[in-house]
C-alpha cells in the first residue's frame, strides 16, 4: 500500500478533504481508509460511503467520456486501413463501409467488399 501511496500513507481523501492514514488498498467500498485505483481514477478515501459514491461517479464521467471519444473515432476510421480521418467517404451503394479515399474504397471492394456489399 505504501508504494501505491508514493511513499507517504498519510493523504487526503478524494472526497471530504480530511487527512487519513490509508490501510488498504481496494476496488470496492471499505469502511476504513483506503486506495481506490478504477478506471483511469485513483484516489485515496476515509472509508465513508458519501466520499467512495463521489469517486465512482468521477470514474463513470471519465469512462463516459472515453466511450464517447472512441465513438468519435470509429466514425471517422478508414474502414481499409483504419487511419483517423477529418472526412471519410462511404460506400455509396451499402452504405455501411467508411473510407479515407478513393484508393481505400477501390482496394476494399476489389479484395473483399464487392461480396458482402
Amino acid at each position: 500500500v505504501k508504494i501505491l501511496c508514493g511513499g507517504d500513507l498519510t493523504q487526503k481523501c478524494f472526497g471530504c478533504s480530511q487527512d487519513i492514514i490509508v490501510l488498504y488498498a481496494s476496488y470496492n467500498d471499505c469502511k476504513v481508509p483506503f486506495f481506490y485505483q478504477g478506471f483511469n481514477t485513483k484516489a485515496y478515501l476515509c472509508g465513508d460511503e458519501d466520499c467512495f459514491t463521489k469517486v465512482i461517479i468521477r470514474n463513470a464521467h471519465v469512462l463516459g467520456a472515453c466511450g464517447k471519444i472512441v465513438a468519435a473515432a470509429d466514425e471517422n476510421t478508414c474502414d481499409y486501413c483504419f487511419l483517423v480521418c477529418v472526412k471519410v467517404h462511404r460506400c455509396t451503394k451499402c452504405l455501411s463501409k467508411y473510407y479515407c479515399g478513393v484508393k481505400c474504397r477501390d482496394d476494399d471492394w476489389l479484395e473483399v467488399h464487392k461480396l458482402v456489399c
